[in-house]
């Protein structure tokens, strides 16, 4: 969150359920001791490494026997680090158990800052798919490697998103944990 939106949610009800909030400042050597913070411009081995420290201090990983922990991304400040942020935790996370990342973010820049990974379906094609092939569907086969981390097809038509239904994503919540996944990178 950057300054403005933090405000506005520490002045909201105190009860969200909300883990760990981070604060994205555009000035170096702000100091909000409350909040973990990260400087808008840093280079990505800052950013790698302050991710790194965050694990080893409070790991992000849950109890495996629960099921599969997601991690949401999310930042109301529109694009800034928000993918290279996403991408580099799950990166991190990757030393220690498959990832999964899905970016469900509308007109997404990932298939084109990947360049060198092929993304020949959409989110979309990969739904379809799932849903027609029922338990013929086998995940493994439609993700994609970008170094240590799975990826799945972004969506390309924001539309689409919005026309899957609760029932879909539980199926496609079972293919992941079928899968061996033991955390989802949601961004």
């Amino acid at each position: 969150l950057g300054k403005t939106f933090l405000e506005s949610y520490e002045s909201q009800h105190p009860d969200y359920e909300i883990d760990r909030m981070l604060y994205l400042s555009e000035n170096v050597g702000e100091n909000l001791t409350s909040y973990d913070i990260f400087y808008k411009f840093q280079s990505m081995s800052n950013l790698n490494d302050t991710i790194s420290k965050l694990r080893y201090e409070n790991p992000l990983c849950g109890n495996s026997n629960q099921g599969i922990d997601f991690i949401g991304i999310y930042s109301p400040i529109y694009h800034d680090l928000r993918l290279p942020f996403a991408l580099t935790l799950a990166h991190v996370m990757s030393q220690k158990q498959k990832v999964l990342f899905l970016d469900l973010e509308v007109f997404s820049v990932l298939p084109n800052l990947l360049n060198n990974v092929n993304f020949d379906k959409s989110f979309t094609d990969i739904v379809y798919l799932m849903e027609s092939q029922g338990d013929d569907f086998q995940l493994n086969k439609h993700v994609v490697f970008y170094e240590d981390i799975a990826i799945l097809p972004s969506i390309k038509n924001p539309k689409d998103l919005f026309l899957i239904q609760n029932e879909t994503w539980m199926n496609l919540y079972r293919l992941i944990a079928a899968s061996g996944y033991g955390l989802v990178v949601l961004f």
